[in-house]
């Protein structure tokens, strides 16, 4: 299938590489404390704004059927920085994953390699801060990685899509990437309530500007923690369903330094009769705080001490 020049194939990827340090300098200043979410956001302001629809893929999927590794491809013919960007996901789409890398590689989405932002349902999209933007550079290849899932009795079929607003590169003063924080194992037996707990320490001075709590359809109630000097700032505390996830902006933006630590703790009920484990189908189970940063660091994930089978509650 050809979609404007994009290459469709298939491969959804999880990297369990730690993110690790930068060495960009921050601004200066110290923002005040945000107040902690515990539901749904209202949202950054997109009064204004063009979008532009950037990548798109079309997809159909029989009933009770699966598919985590759907992608598409479009070369980058010159820089593009992004101020901007929402997702386009039709009923069917769970996560939306957009990532760079070359041309000869297949369609990997991987998280730590190239990783540029994700959504899942319910997700409205993010306005970066004043003078902040995701870089997509030229020579690179644009990879829309998708979790398209189906849970009802007939077909669906719809296209999802990547839509942005751009930004001249002169009024770029940093660049921007996101981290994962939370644990890469555990499994939650059958027929109880389990709680994880992970915490994760930073290597570098960043600042973060918006939130995205994430957890599959077992997940209740997740909790977001930053510990900045010793001191905890809750950012997030709210039950979670799985057909309403949002991002979370954080204003003012939050500054981190190296040392300081994120504290994500996810609750479970699994009445199923099997047990569940970490994994990318939305059938396994995942516990992330999903942070979206400045300046642009190294990628991937960082995870903490978190294993097994988590608390019995």
């Amino acid at each position: 299938m050809r979609l404007g020049g994009a290459r469709h194939l298939g491969i959804w990827a999880i990297a369990t590489t730690a993110a690790a340090c930068g060495s960009d300098p921050q601004p200066t200043g110290k923002p005040s404390s945000p107040a902690a979410s515990t539901g749904k956001p209202s949202g950054s302001s997109t009064s204004g704004l063009t979008y532009e629809r950037i990548i798109e893929g079309s997809w159909t999927l029989g009933p009770g059927s699966e598919n985590p590794n759907f992608c598409v491809q479009k070369p980058l013919t010159e820089d593009v920085y992004i101020h901007a960007i929402r997702p386009v996901h039709p009923p069917g789409t769970h996560h939306t994953l957009l990532t760079v890398g070359t041309d000869q590689q297949e369609c990997i989405t991987a998280v730590a390699s190239g990783f540029v932002y994700a959504a899942g349902l319910g997700s409205e999209g993010l306005v970066l801060p004043d003078g902040v933007a995701l870089k997509l550079p030229a020579g690179k290849v644009l990879n829309l990685g998708l979790h398209i899932f189906n849970t009802g009795t007939t077909e669906v079929s719809g296209t999802s899509a990547m839509e942005v607003v751009t930004m001249d590169p002169k009024d770029v003063v940093y660049e921007s990437d996101s981290v994962l924080a939370g644990p890469i194992g555990f499994t939650l037996p059958a027929h109880q309530e389990t709680k994880i707990t992970d915490t994760c320490q930073l290597t570098a001075d960043q600042s973060v500007y918006a939130l995205f709590p994430h957890m599959h359809q077992l997940g209740t109630h997740i909790k977001t923690t930053v510990n900045i000097g010793g001191v905890p700032m809750v950012l997030h505390d709210g039950d979670y369903q799985f057909n309403e996830q949002f991002q979370i902006p954080i204003e003012p933006t939050l500054k981190l330094s190296a040392g300081d630590s994120v504290d994500t703790e996810c609750t479970y009920d699994n009445t199923t009769d099997r047990d569940a484990t970490f994994g990318e189908s939305s059938n396994n189970e995942m516990c992330f705080s999903v942070l979206f940063r400045y300046p642009k660091q190294q990628l991937g994930l960082c995870f903490g001490s978190a294993a097994g089978a988590g608390t019995p509650l």
